[in-house]
């Protein structure tokens, strides 16, 4: 495993938990740390059905009535375990670029369950919801947690943590190193690793993947996440007023009757789905200029290493000193078409002179990338968009993560080339959808057990 690893604690409220120091799982695993981002924007209220597993009826105290009564009350309680998985509840979606996994922290432990729970089990607990970094890299985005939740039966909070992809071997190597076998045999995981990373899971940490289509786990990870709020407020947004900087504003929207709805998935690629029904949906196009083609030029053209300082770079840049506008060729609007003279004509189109070459700056060319490939994905997901007739347009996936810039390109795109007939929506949960639909798979494949 190489150098051992301190995790980052949530507050320094004096040393870590005993049990931490055995790290189980993720310690020391996620050869990660980074600080989370910032907490989200408020929103107003908005309702929403509940989804379907919230709606298990929860299991009577066991401290009333006759001893007949009690046992078939124990009864019920032990049926009702069988009926859920062991804990730990994960669900991982395993990215090109990074690995995102939900956990579930039961909040309802009884005084029996503590007992009789091992301690490798309790160190997971402790170890991932004691702290928000794990190593140089690897987040809990603390401001995303879901609280209060009921899924099969249990309260607690829902947790979101991810890591590069790069670090997968290190977490395989560290689950077999705490026997999480001994927890689990069978992990519920989507996305193209879960596949790349099979054969490794099984020989390494004697874990079964069960392997699940990402874009099932997307829909229905985001319709749930969207069916429970985000603590109060909704998890759907849009931006008002996106042609207008000075007056854009971030606003809450209620999806309600989401369907038909088209599904922008900006990850590593793209992949644009139309989908009419949690069950009915199909894939419409795609396109492999996406976040992954985004960090890859920028670290060619600038030399930086990571996401985040991509994005650090690019809003301090200037596109314009590198792409050729309308009114660079035209020297104002190009009226005859309704084309202002400050939209792009040819993206990168002024690095054809050696003057301009010479004088722009790397926060610039950051900038200009961005620009570029989020302009791109807007104008493919406008055409998807009249080609299906639908109004509304979802933008999801790791590559809006705190990325405000794309955001509100892709909301002035829809806005200003569809003359407000689409709205670009945003989601607070982005780039998780995928991993909240595993865990939701692994407490429906047990109950249907």
């Amino acid at each position: 495993m190489g150098e051992r690893l301190r995790a980052q604690p949530a507050a320094p409220a004096g040393p870590p938990p005993p049990a931490a120091a055995s790290c189980s799982l993720l310690g020391g695993l996620l050869q990660n740390g980074f600080h989370p981002s910032g907490p989200p924007l408020s929103n107003g209220g908005c309702g929403e059905a509940p989804h379907p597993l919230l709606l298990r009826p929860e299991l009577p105290p066991l401290s009333h009535g006759s001893p007949a009564k009690k046992c078939r009350l124990r009864r019920r309680v032990d049926s009702g375990r069988r009926h859920r998985p062991p804990f730990p509840w994960f669900g991982m979606d395993i990215g090109g670029t990074l690995v995102k996994l939900v956990y579930f922290e039961p909040k309802d432990i009884t005084a029996e369950e503590e007992q009789e729970e091992v301690e490798n089990l309790k160190s997971i607990r402790k170890y991932l919801t004691s702290n928000t970094a794990y190593g140089k890299t690897g987040i809990r985005d603390v401001h995303l947690e879901l609280k209060n939740l009921t899924m099969c039966g249990r309260k607690g909070n829902l947790h979101f943590i991810r890591f590069p992809s790069c670090a997968m071997h290190r977490f395989i190597q560290m689950g077999s190193e705490k026997n999480f076998s001994s927890l689990h045999t069978t992990l519920c995981a989507t996305g193209g690793g879960a596949y790349k990373f099979e054969e490794d899971f099984r020989t390494i940490a004697d874990l079964q993947l069960h392997k699940l289509d990402e874009l099932d786990c997307l829909i229905q990870g985001l319709l749930f996440v969207d069916s429970v709020g985000f603590n109060g407020q909704p998890e759907c947004y849009y931006f008002e007023n996106p042609t207008d900087p000075e007056q854009c504003q971030k606003k809450p929207y209620c999806l309600d009757n989401p369907y038909p709805m088209l599904l922008v998935n900006i990850g590593s690629g793209v992949s644009i789905l139309a989908v009419y029904s949690k069950d009915n949906y199909k894939r419409v196009t795609g396109s492999s200029l996406g976040g992954g083609t985004f960090l890859g030029l920028c670290c060619l053209l600038t030399g930086c290493e990571t996401f985040e300082e991509a994005l650090e770079m690019a809003a301090k840049g200037d596109s314009t000193n590198v792409d050729k506008l309308v009114k660079d060729i035209y020297g104002g609007d190009y009226e005859r078409f309704g084309l202002q003279g400050s939209a792009v004509a040819s993206s990168f189109g002024h690095m054809m002179s050696k003057e301009k070459r010479d004088s722009i700056s790397k926060e610039d060319l950051a900038r200009a990338t961005l620009v570029t490939i989020t302009n791109n994905i807007g104008s493919i997901a406008r055409m998807c968009a009249l080609n299906e007739n639908i109004d509304k347009v979802v933008f999801v996936g790791n590559f809006l993560r705190i990325n405000m810039i794309s955001m509100k390109v892709l909301a002035y795109a829809m806005d200003y080339w569809s003359k407000g007939q689409l709205k670009a929506l945003f989601l607070e949960h982005e780039g998780y959808f995928g991993a909240v639909g595993a865990l939701l798979e692994l407490l429906k494949m047990t109950d249907d057990q």
